[in-house]
């Protein structure tokens, strides 16, 4: 019985990871003059002016811009050529974008990494909805426009596949942790050879890390009450309760 209620608990969150998602607002954003970046659930995106060196980047319009309620990140340099990059690839599914002299025209929105397709997005006197972008395994991008003008963005939005990887937890049987819950100790069975793992809070944050055998015992006394993510070298990962 206290096995099918876990389950049910997981199927819960597994529901709330799906409709999760990471929005760069620039709210917490460093301006570094040439670049901004911003860090959210340990993911980091970095702003790109046209050129790291000379480039003017700034964070402003506290009260919005056009469509948007919050910061927003200008380059303020006039250039035909902007970019984002990422600490790890990503799935990206939409941004608001900006022409700051208040003009109309088109962006060109183009991934690197992954297979996905350009997106083009009309800007109409200087604003534009939220461009829509869907892709996948993406490492950085780049807009483009055909005249300088000066590029703004806001609500940079990931999908929630980004962040869901480890958690795809494994139905393998041969590999389990005990006991479970518990409240002093994990151990692992199963183990043909010595693993490295790594725990993991269901926030997805790295909580302890090591090398385990199967006659070893990972200590988690330090750990708060609640459910945790085992992920092992080997591809299988397992929940447990800390008590």
């Amino acid at each position: 019985m206290k096995q099918f209620y876990i389950l049910i608990i997981i199927s819960l969150l597994n529901l709330n990871y799906l409709s999760a998602q990471i929005t760069f607002e620039w709210l917490t954003a460093t301006d570094n003059g040439s670049t901004i970046t911003e860090t959210i659930d340990g993911i980091t995106v970095t702003f790109h002016g046209a050129n790291d060196e000379t480039s003017d980047v700034i964070i402003n319009t506290p009260s919005g811009y056009c469509n948007s309620s919050n910061n927003v990140s200008w380059e303020i340099t006039d250039t035909m050529l902007v970019s984002f990059s990422f600490s790890e690839p990503v799935d990206i599914a939409s941004i608001i974008a900006f022409n700051g002299r208040g003009q109309s025209n088109t962006y060109t929105f183009t991934a690197i990494g992954g297979e996905n397709s350009p997106v083009i997005a009309s800007i109409v006197d200087g604003c534009a909805p939220a461009v829509s972008l869907n892709w996948i395994n993406v490492t950085s991008f780049t807009v483009s426009t055909p005249t300088e003008n000066q590029f703004g963005f806001d609500n940079l939005v990931l999908k929630s596949s980004s962040t869901l990887s480890i958690f795809d937890i494994s139905l393998k049987e041969t590999v389990n942790v005990f006991p479970n819950p518990t409240s002093d100790f994990i151990q692992i069975s199963g183990l043909i050879e010595d693993e490295k793992y790594i725990i993991y809070s269901v926030l997805g944050e790295e909580l302890k890390n090591g090398v385990i055998s199967s006659k070893e015992k990972i200590g988690i006394q330090h750990l708060n009450k609640g459910m945790y993510f085992l992920k092992l070298e080997n591809g299988n990962t397992l929940k447990f309760i800390k008590e």
